[in-house]
């Protein structure tokens, strides 16, 4: 403490002696004046090095939080498009009078929603890179794998239940890769 109030009294004797304007109640015109331009000079120079480098953080995280955004929906659409197909390939399952040949169609409609999810998968795995979103991930990534072949052998109602239960599988996965989105736009913590 005593080091710090002799270099107080120190500078309050050096301001007394040099500079005895700065202890006055007024400020001499030439030191506003000075002092008006110096704080100009800076704000200056501060907003010409500062001001780009905010707006480029700011149109990075803008483009970061569109393309999680993109990401989501796209997500989303894609495993209700996937879901509808499922039902659809249930219904034609369950009907004996279907066609080998609508079977076949309906099943290539779902391996072809499948292979859309399994493409997002990718870009959702650059994306999410917390340990917790990687193994939502690979898990749904497994799930939806799993749902493929439950699909190509699939020969009647007999395996409708296996199918249903595989899709209930790769929702809870989305889920949880969608709360990881979420995590990332920071929209949850």
């Amino acid at each position: 403490m005593t080091n710090n109030t002799n270099a107080k009294g120190r500078f309050v004797s050096f301001c007394s002696k040099h500079c005895p304007f700065l202890l006055d109640s007024t400020m001499p015109v030439w030191l506003t004046i000075l002092l008006s331009i110096v704080a100009g000079f800076t704000a200056s120079v501060g907003t010409y090095f500062l001001a780009p480098e905010i707006n480029a953080k700011y149109q990075e995280n803008q483009t970061k939080e569109t393309h999680i955004a993109e990401s989501t929906k796209s997500l989303n659409d894609e495993i209700i498009i996937l879901s509808q197909k499922i039902r659809k390939l249930i219904e034609v399952l369950e009907d004996d009078k279907r066609s080998s040949k609508e079977i076949v169609k309906v099943k290539g409609d779902c391996l072809d929603s499948i292979t859309k999810m399994q493409w997002q998968i990718v870009e959702l795995s650059v994306l999410i890179t917390r340990k917790e979103g990687v193994d939502y991930i690979k898990n749904l990534s497994s799930s939806i794998e799993e749902l493929r072949e439950e699909i190509i052998f699939s020969k009647g109602p007999s395996d409708e239940e296996k199918i249903i239960q595989k899709m209930k599988k790769i929702e809870q996965n989305v889920k949880g890769v969608l709360n990881q989105l979420y995590i990332l736009a920071k929209l949850r913590d």
